[in-house]
């Protein structure tokens, strides 16, 4: 009782204010707000449901149809905030509501056909004709439809397509379900508007890609999940596939968990193209799968049709085979090179590189037995590189051969001789095979004349002694444009001695200490003290050898919200002759 008096009272109250403020004062507050915050602030009480429409002139650029009471007041609001200023609808459907269709033409008459853009949410399967309805009345004018969260288990492409015959932009995307093609379509009928095409989700076991590729000769951006294609079954090939839209710019086959990223990446390329115009041929291919497909998907003859066009290929539970690329390497154009777990041998992923002489990124997460001298010295001669991230692998790090550890030496040594210039390296993982003499090949390298440029540094070290890390410090202490600094695994000390040496680092913003043994608290007090530039540092799943307030001192000096450290983790030792292999 005291509850419902006490939300009367503030309704009063909040009426009593409005009721004060002058009609300029309050149009400009109700401008800044959206649909959803005005129809929120009509449902304070009765009299704001009547007040606020006599009050908001704000042109509503994209208008959500959704639930009768929001629908309800939405009626208030049509003749002033609706009009041909319309851009996108968003239709989110409930179950039983009927109302729709008076809804969708009501918002076309009052807009003229504005819209561009809609997104339907929430489909049933008992309200499929209803939706093909609704879609044909919305379809004449979209140019961009995303159907999310369709639960209807017969939406026929075809029928979409039909419903919507100037489509530029089509993603369909709901986990689960079926978006299944029941028939072929009407023969002859092409899609030339289509460019973007999105598939998302779990289709019907007999959905064939390949028909609608044949249908959709324009099409630039191309991406589907693993989940929903099987050229096990059905025959179906990657190149096959490709063939059909010559005019393709990116082809992204992921797993569910990577959608948000590949609709990043699609913002970015529709920019690109605004600036540097349209680009010809496969410029970026994407297979970033989850395993299940592994041994189904062969990337070599994609990559070896496309090799000319190709400026970034990324690559995780695939296969590749080196022998299928062509002799010529005049016109590789590729930049952005990654590897992550991908069947294949040492030999065709040195040919790949051999032919990608412009590589700037490189990325390679493969078991530790790919790291060969002939692989170090392929990377080691690519002169433009700039950003190489290393994760070697490994079952077991007492598989690991000392040719792995010689390779990274070679590397190193490699890339001084070349004068390479890195802005970023990562040499990452609980296996990485770095001892002192890499960590001081690193070391020199880095500190030596033409590599002042490095800005990002993360290494990992499970075998180095803590006179081999003291040494690295020291080496390193004079990059005069290293920006972030992480050490991971490190199961020797990170001693004083080491820490007032990256305190001395000119520029250092962020320092990172993870999964590290033996940190000594002490040392991070002088490292927090004396670092100049120091804007954040974490340190994760360590342990200490000591217990000092280096917190305090850190969240004094940077602020709390720029300091993170969990428990202390207390990691045992590990037992007695267990880095004797590797010395």
């Amino acid at each position: 009782m005291n509850v419902s008096m006490s939300v009367a009272a503030t309704n009063h109250d909040l009426h009593d204010i409005w009721s004060r403020l002058t009609f300029d004062i309050t149009w400009k507050i109700l401008s800044q707000l959206d649909q959803y915050d005005i129809i929120e602030l009509m449902a304070v009480c009765r009299a704001w449901c009547e007040l606020v429409p006599q009050y908001s002139t704000r042109l509503f650029r994209s208008v959500t149809i959704s639930g009768r009471e929001q629908r309800l007041r939405l009626q208030k609001l049509k003749s002033k905030c609706l009009g041909p200023h319309v851009r996108s609808v968003i239709v989110v459907f409930h179950k039983g509501d009927s109302a729709f269709r008076e809804d969708i033409e009501d918002l076309e008459r009052l807009t003229c056909g504005s819209y561009t853009t809609a997104v339907l949410c929430y489909c049933s399967s008992y309200q499929l004709d209803g939706f093909l309805d609704t879609l044909r009345l919305l379809g004449n004018y979209l140019t961009r439809l995303i159907i999310s969260h369709h639960m209807a288990r017969n939406l026929n492409f075809y029928d979409v397509m039909a419903a919507c015959p100037k489509l530029t932009y089509f993603e369909f995307e709901q986990p689960g379900t079926l978006l299944s093609e029941y028939t072929f379509g009407e023969q002859g009928i092409t899609y030339p508007l289509l460019t973007d095409l999105l598939l998302f989700g779990s289709l019907n076991p007999s959905f064939r890609l390949e028909p609608i590729l044949a249908r959709c000769p324009n099409l630039r951006f191309l991406a589907f999940t693993e989940s929903m294609w099987r050229p096990a079954l059905l025959g179906e090939e990657l190149p096959t596939l490709l063939r059909h839209c010559p005019k393709l710019n990116s082809v992204s086959l992921v797993d569910e968990s990577a959608i948000e990223t590949v609709k990043d990446g699609l913002d970015r390329i529709i920019k690109s193209n605004r600036r540097h115009g349209e680009q010809h041929g496969l410029d970026e291919l994407t297979m970033d799968l989850s395993g299940a497909t592994f041994v189904a998907v062969d990337t070599s003859m994609t990559i070896a049709e496309h090799l000319s066009t190709l400026k970034s290929v990324k690559l995780q539970y695939c296969l590749f085979k080196g022998n299928l690329l062509p002799d010529n390497t005049s016109t590789s154009c590729m930049t952005t090179l990654e590897f992550r777990n991908v069947l294949c041998s040492d030999t065709s992923f040195i040919a790949l590189i051999n032919r990608c002489p412009l590589l700037e990124h490189l990325l390679i997460e493969q078991h530790a037995m790919l790291f060969t001298p002939e692989l170090a010295r392929a990377i080691g001669s690519l002169l433009h590189l700039q950003r190489l991230y290393l994760i070697p692998t490994s079952t077991d790090r007492m598989d690991i051969p000392r040719t792995v550890v010689d390779a990274l030496d070679i590397l190193f040594r490699t890339m001084k001789d070349n004068h390479v210039e890195l802005h970023t390296l990562h040499i990452r993982g609980r296996d990485a095979p770095i001892d002192d003499i890499v960590l001081e090949s690193i070391a020199s390298y880095l500190s030596s004349s033409c590599t002042t440029s490095i800005q990002h540094l993360a290494i990992s070290s499970p075998y180095c002694t803590s006179q081999g890390l003291d040494t690295f410090t020291a080496k390193i202490k004079h990059l005069d444009y290293l920006l972030s600094l992480q050490l991971h695994h490190f199961e020797t000390m990170i001693s004083k001695v080491t820490l007032s040496f990256m305190a001395e680092l000119p520029m250092l913003e962020r320092l990172v200490l993870k999964s590290c043994w033996n940190v000594s608290g002490e040392g991070l007090c002088i490292f927090v003290q004396r670092s100049q530039k120091l804007k954040s540092i974490r340190v994760q799943q360590c342990s200490f050898i000591d217990v000092m307030p280096w917190i305090e001192e850190a969240e004094k000096r940077l602020g709390s919200s720029s300091v993170y450290a969990d428990e202390d983790h207390a990691l045992s030792q590990p037992p007695n002759g267990f880095r004797d292999w590797l010395f």
